[in-house]
């Protein structure tokens, strides 16, 4: 029988009722023979879902193995990585991000996220992957061009996390409607969206595909959200929900929304706009490459 193994870390800052879990870090899989009566011979199960398994952190609370529903996991390619920086200085400083990961609460009987690194190329910064066996994957670029988390602003990597935990988001929805066996029932999910609670959705699904809605609803509605984060991170303080973010945090959420099979990006706003934003994340990457991120 085979086993994943994770070490669960929490935030114990401040009082006991504030103390929460943040994320559980791979440990790598480990091994067991057990009995098969009836056949001595038979190997260790292959299985491709194996047992997953928890234990909190020496440091943390003593609250017992797996206690929590949500579930946030960093496979080793993630670890100690600028990324994995980013990514818990992002957690601690923004509400807004800290709130959106918290979706992933246990709604299904496992519901992960999993954030990982791979060489996507020399034009991906980031990748999110469609749930399989209930595991949502955020994929950064780990390669060496201008996509690559090395290169890439600290403030820009944020944005590209919160930007791909939107798509995951999206896909949390779909598998929500249509389940099967922790995958998306494509064929189902039409039905299911014109039959449930997600009429924004729809609307888009219907409008542009089961490939092509994510990025024309985010470019629409969820802009707000990622320059809220970008703030956050940024400044570490959080705003008010009736408060919108700076013009510099919403021209960069922008990134990777300004194409023009946008509807949101080429038909909504000028061309003088358009060139005004593009100049300003040019201009920040160009001024802030190639930063460490430091705890």
């Amino acid at each position: 029988m085979w086993w994943d193994t994770w070490t669960d870390y929490y935030n114990i800052t401040g009082p006991s009722e504030n103390w929460h879990y943040t994320s559980s870090r791979y440990e790598g899989k480990r091994s067991e023979w057990v009995w098969v009566p009836g056949n001595y011979n038979m190997p260790p199960s292959t299985s491709t879902n194996p047992h997953h398994e928890h234990t909190d952190h020496p440091y943390g609370p003593n609250v017992g193995h797996n206690n929590h529903a949500v579930e946030i996991l960093k496979d080793s390619s993630f670890l100690n990585t600028k990324a994995e920086c980013v990514y818990d200085k992002l957690n601690q400083n923004s509400t807004t991000f800290a709130t959106a990961i918290k979706k992933f609460d246990g709604e299904f009987p496992v519901s992960h996220l999993k954030f990982s690194m791979a060489n996507l190329g020399d034009f991906v910064r980031g990748r999110t992957y469609p749930p399989e066996n209930y595991i949502i994957t955020i994929e950064l670029n780990s390669g060496q061009s201008n996509s690559g988390v090395g290169y890439r602003p600290n403030l820009l990597t944020a944005k590209t996390l919160m930007h791909e935990v939107i798509h995951a988001e999206m896909f949390r929805k779909m598998l929500s409607l249509a389940n099967s066996n922790g995958n998306i029932n494509v064929s189902n999910l039409n039905t299911r969206l014109q039959n449930n609670d997600y009429p924004g959705m729809l609307d888009y699904y219907t409008r542009y595909g089961i490939n092509g809605f994510q990025h024309q609803q985010m470019a629409r509605h969820y802009r707000e959200s990622i320059g809220r984060v970008l703030q956050e991170f940024d400044t570490g303080i959080a705003i008010p929900q009736n408060q919108a973010p700076n013009q510099l945090y919403m021209d960069l959420a922008w990134e990777g929304l300004n194409h023009s099979n946008i509807n949101g990006w080429n038909n909504s706003i000028s061309q003088e706009e358009r060139d005004r934003i593009d100049n300003v994340i040019a201009d920040y990457i160009n001024n802030n490459k190639n930063q460490n991120c430091i705890e």
